[in-house]
């Protein structure tokens, strides 16, 4: 049990750390990371059990959930089952982490796990802070190698992006009015802690962080209440307040250039302001309602949301220019259009029983700091995707199971260690070759310069590569890398087209929206050619510029063709 605690100790605060962060995937390795010491935590909690091993009720419904996501592809048409699958995958991690939690707390003290974990947080969140300050003064370069470099005004300390590295900062103002309410640390490091960490927040710029923060003083202010104004919860409220004044302050005082659209604080006073123009962010919530509607009982399918959002026009917000997005920026709108009433209830059910649970069992300051960090993990997952991340997803699960005072016991010790064994094993090969594979994807996206691949010999080793990445979860992007290479022309047409529409739903980044334009038009589909370009026009009309190009460099095309005529017509608008 105790290697166990120090691999979640590990686990909820190394991963943040990383500097590093490659195509293409930004976050694989931190995940990776996360991963693998939950497996490890977990193989340690089943295979060290004396007595009973406790499941708590949450991660019961979240295996529930996890069995639903890997069962869809069974009975949908999806583009591609693996993002399904990795779905599953990660909630069934997930559900174990909550069992690693329940157990921790059943075979060590409560508050000495607390301990641990916050402290461990704490630590991780002031050194991404600090990060983050050498970003804002410039002194990244300094630090090559433990600071990520800073691109443009952002400062995301070493998350590589603002509303993650906000994120976690909030998490460490919890730690840090948890740690000094317990009297772990005193007032002196505790005003330092805090300082660092808010001007980490507003200079982040993320607004997702301002409306955590106000769960953490709501929050406070119950568990000072419940607990008729205990010294340690009016402490722990006065902490939070603090932290949230500092943001304000330092957002009186912050440079106007010390983030892309300004500091947090700044950037929520300029809400009204920005209220008449047209919402990004309420054109994708449009567009996922929309998506439910559709299919309302099971939804589009795991991963399916991408290419609904953008094929799905949004006449209450208007046509919005915007990037192709993945998820709807909301957990329960997303769930909603990719897995229906059926999914979407028994994430809520089991997120809204476990709730009540907390909330009728009796308060102690560790068991509020557990519910604070979770509670503000969801309500970031309202406005944004953290919990679609195994980093974040691991911080949130083992401590909800660690708060989830309802457990079922599993008095076989045979049977825990037979599911620690299993999942060690199963878990970690899978991971295994899932890394393989990445480092076959990023050798061959970046290490290889483009002038060699034209060699026989290199050729069929790149081909060797992504036919392994293939059969791995990674599939759909060892296909875009095929499916940017594609040559448009009509030989072998039908394949380019049935391949490249495949990947297209996948993500819809412009290179393959103007393949597909162009192999549609050449094969005289011109119909669906026009539809898929007014989609482009409505999301992405700074691209027709260059897709007018594209098609007057295709020889099949005469200037009469109704795509070419199209496209000027909407240059001309």
């Amino acid at each position: 049990m105790s290697v166990a605690a120090i691999a979640v100790g590990l686990m909820v605060s190394l991963p943040f750390l990383n500097p590093a962060h490659t195509y293409p995937l930004p976050t694989f390795y931190e995940e990776a990371f996360a991963l693998a010491l939950g497996l490890l935590a977990f193989a340690c909690v089943g295979l060290g059990v004396r007595g009973s091993f406790g499941i708590p009720v949450i991660s019961i419904w979240i295996a529930v959930l996890a069995g639903y996501l890997l069962l869809q592809p069974r009975w949908m048409a999806l583009a591609y089952d693996e993002p399904a699958q990795l779905a599953g995958l990660y909630a069934l991690w997930a559900a174990a982490l909550m069992a690693v939690g329940a157990n921790l707390r059943g075979a060590l003290a409560a508050e000495r796990i607390a301990d641990l974990l916050a402290g461990a947080m704490l630590i991780s969140a002031l050194l991404g802070a600090g990060a983050g300050l050498a970003q804002q003064l410039d002194l990244a370069t300094t630090f090559r190698g433990i600071v990520a470099p800073r691109l443009g005004n952002e400062v995301y300390g070493n998350l590589a992006q603002r509303n993650l590295h906000a994120n976690y900062l909030v998490i460490g103002a919890a730690c840090v009015a948890y740690l000094w309410a317990r009297g772990q640390i005193s007032a002196v490091p505790a005003i330092v802690s805090g300082a660092l960490i808010a001007n980490g927040i507003d200079a982040s710029g993320s607004r997702a962080s301002l409306l955590m923060l106000g769960w953490l003083i709501l929050w406070a202010i119950w568990m000072w209440r419940r607990r008729s104004g205990s010294f340690e919860g009016r402490r722990f409220l006065a902490a939070a307040v603090a932290v949230a004044v500092a943001v304000a302050v330092f957002g009186i005082f912050a440079e106007p250039s010390a983030a892309p659209s300004g500091s947090a604080s700044a950037r929520l006073v300029r809400i009204s302001a920005e209220a008449s123009d047209p919402s990004v962010r309420l054109g994708i919530y449009e567009a996922a309602f929309r998506t439910w509607l559709k299919a309302p009982v099971f939804g589009v399918g795991f991963g399916g949301f991408s290419w609904a959002h953008y094929t799905t026009a949004t006449p209450w917000t208007g046509a919005v220019p915007m990037k192709p997005e993945t998820n709807a920026h909301n957990m329960i709108l997303h769930f909603l259009a990719e897995t229906g009433l059926a999914g979407t209830a028994i994430l809520l059910l089991g997120l809204l029983f476990w709730f009540l649970r907390v909330l009728a069992r009796e308060s102690s300051l560790p068991l509020g700091w557990t519910v604070a960090v979770v509670g503000a993990e969801l309500v970031h997952s309202m406005v944004e995707y953290p919990l679609w991340h195994a980093h974040f997803l691991g911080v949130a699960a083992v401590l909800a199971g660690f708060a989830d005072p309802r457990q079922i016991a599993v008095k076989s010790a045979l049977a825990a260690k037979g599911l620690a064994t299993g999942a060690l094993l199963l878990g970690g090969t899978l991971l295994a070759f899932t890394i393989r594979s990445y480092e076959l994807l990023r050798f061959w996206g970046i290490a290889v310069p483009q002038e060699m691949r034209s060699v026989p010999e290199v050729r069929s080793l790149e081909r060797e590569a992504i036919a392994e990445a293939q059969r791995s979860l990674l599939r759909p992007y060892a296909d875009m890398g095929l499916a940017l290479s594609l040559k448009i022309s009509k030989d072998e047409l039908a394949g380019k087209l049935a391949f490249n529409a495949k990947v297209l739903r996948f993500w819809q980044i412009y290179p393959l929206v103007e393949n597909q334009i162009g192999l549609l038009a050449i094969a005289g589909r011109d119909a669906e050619a026009l539809r898929l370009l007014e989609d482009l026009a409505r999301l992405q009309p700074d691209n027709l510029p260059e897709l007018a190009d594209f098609l007057r460099g295709l020889p099949e095309l005469s200037d009469k063709s109704p795509i070419r005529v199209r496209v000027a017509a909407l240059l001309r608008q």
